[in-house]
């Protein structure tokens, strides 16, 4: 079998949005932990398999999911260190990297990956992910192009193309790639979340709600869905609302009551999947002084 450790990555965005790691049939609190679905190995790879690689593989498939990435790494080096070229480990390593913030040595391989299969969608959408991380948006979106060029289905690349038209301000096509992504998993919550923050950023401020408490209900356990809700209850003009969303936010997530540039920081991106935490930080502070 060939295993893909973590799904495809999502970008960070301004607000509370990580680098998040997010499947379609498990749960969004800690998005570094997701795992997507096995995918049968080629069987010409398969012929030349080396039974101590592919146990040395497994070994940090385990180790990946207790959330230790860092000896996931030390495992996939094994198996690669066993059979060079052994892409399903360049694939599960890059993604490990990508847990760790080691984006340089994740797009490396990445790279790798699709040097030995060019239709490798998930492939592009991670090393997308991981070029918009180091700041690199042109190459992010040509990579999140390629990816929906191969696979129009892929949710995981219009969630991250999403974020990052939202960034540099193409909220119309934020909005497109939101709703594809809700097309293709609609029962998914961070794919509400990103919906959500896209129509807030638009003004749309009913259709947000409606996202984000379908996100919510979804995963009841995801802070960053409280927190863009509240931002748009705030922006409604419900204050009340608002002050007791983001309560709930804290509550899930401490890290959210820290001080702006803690907010915008990278470890808090870590622990949050998509919504504008950092601005809605501003908006409380200025609300509560």
């Amino acid at each position: 079998m060939r295993r893909n450790l973590f799904p495809p990555l999502l970008l960070a965005v301004i607000g509370c949005a990580p680098r998040a790691h997010v499947p379609p049939d498990h749960g969004y609190a800690k998005p570094l932990k997701q795992f997507d679905k096995p995918v049968p190995m080629r069987p010409e790879l398969a012929a030349i398999g080396d039974a101590e690689a592919r146990n040395r593989l497994d070994k940090g498939v385990r180790w990946a999911e207790l959330g230790r990435a860092d000896l996931a790494v030390k495992d996939f080096t094994s198996a690669l260190e066993i059979r060079s070229g052994f892409a399903e480990a360049n694939y599960n390593r890059g993604l490990a990297f990508a847990a760790l913030g080691r984006w340089k040595e994740a797009v490396a391989d990445f790279d790798r990956v699709i040097g030995s299969d060019q239709r490798h969608s998930f492939a592009y959408s991670n090393r997308g992910a991981a070029y918009s991380e180091m700041n690199q948006p042109d190459q992010a979106l040509q990579d999140l192009d390629k990816a929906l060029e191969l696979n129009a289905g892929n949710q995981f690349a219009y969630w991250n193309r999403s974020i990052l038209r939202l960034k540099s301000g193409n909220i119309d096509g934020a909005i497109e790639d939101a709703e594809n992504g809700v097309r293709n998993s609609s029962n998914v919550a961070i794919a509400y979340t990103i919906l959500g923050d896209a129509y807030l950023e638009a003004g749309r401020y009913e259709e947000a709600r409606a996202a984000f408490e379908k996100a919510i209900e979804l995963d009841p356990k995801y802070p960053g869905s409280y927190c863009g809700l509240a931002v748009a209850a705030l922006r409604s003009g419900d204050t009340g609302r608002a002050v007791m969303l983001y309560r709930k936010a804290i509550e899930l997530e401490p890290l959210f009551a820290q001080g702006p540039k803690r907010v915008e920081g990278g470890a808090m991106f870590s622990f949050a999947n998509g919504s504008g935490t950092a601005k809605a930080k501003y908006w409380f502070s200025a609300k509560s002084s």
